[in-house]
């Protein structure tokens, strides 16, 4: 019998093995007095099979909310798996172009090279002059990169999100921080191309998080997230 067949069945038949195991004493031991036969025994299984009963149903209520979990969030990760995973390749690409296309830079240091610019041109030029003949791959790199943040940013805020398994903690917060992390720096990003925030502020807000995550947002990051919501989507 499966228990997500007919629980109340498992339970009834439990409870029926239970009331035959509880004949063992008058078997086994003739010569218990008849009192204790009446009056202790009888108490004693009643007690075991009352306590037995509660922990089997509170057991079968476990596993059958653990079953509908698991296919409810089944459900949504068929639709969230798909998309999502569009959305991370489509930011390491844009993040594969800054470091293995004409730049060959790493995204951080892209990121501060296009800020500095964007924050004067002129005194940017005087100080990098090696910079000129680059600067229009640059920005074109990083505007590129930002798009597909704000499609992130967008697609994250808008979508059911699959909660992570129950019995899998460990992998639970990885996903937690991975979901955070995602959202959070690329509401940072869409603060600052809407003009939301000044240079300055998000400069701080980069900073905090860099000291904060301790991440190094690339390429590699992005592989070891593709390959996290795998093992996400594996687990159902």
């Amino acid at each position: 019998m499966k228990l997500n067949e007919d629980p109340e069945l498992g339970i009834s038949k439990i409870i029926e093995e239970l009331v035959e195991l509880s004949k063992w004493p008058a078997k086994y031991f003739p010569k218990i007095k008849d009192d204790l036969k009446v009056f202790i025994f009888p108490a004693f299984v009643a007690a075991f099979i009352s306590v037995a009963t509660v922990s089997f149903r509170t057991f079968v209520q476990k596993t059958l909310y653990r079953m509908r979990f698991h296919d409810e969030q089944y459900q949504i990760m068929q639709e969230f798996y798909p998309a999502f995973q569009k959305q991370i390749i489509r930011l390491k690409a844009a993040m594969s172009e800054i470091e293995n296309g004409s730049l060959c830079m790493y995204v951080r240091v892209a990121i501060r090279k296009y800020l500095e610019f964007e924050k004067d041109p002129e005194q940017y030029f005087r100080k990098n002059q090696q910079d000129i003949e680059i600067i229009e791959l640059l920005c074109g790199a990083i505007k590129d990169f930002t798009d597909r943040l704000a499609e992130m940013n967008h697609f994250l805020a808008a979508s059911v999100i699959p909660k992570p398994p129950l019995t899998h903690p460990f992998l639970a917060r990885k996903i937690h921080k991975m979901m955070t992390l995602l959202y959070y720096y690329s509401f940072i990003w869409v603060q600052y191309s809407t003009e939301e925030i000044a240079t300055d502020v998000f400069q701080k807000k980069m900073q905090d998080f860099k000291d904060y995550w301790k991440v190094e947002i690339g390429c590699a990051k992005m592989e070891e997230y593709l390959c996290l919501l795998d093992e996400w989507f594996l687990k159902f």
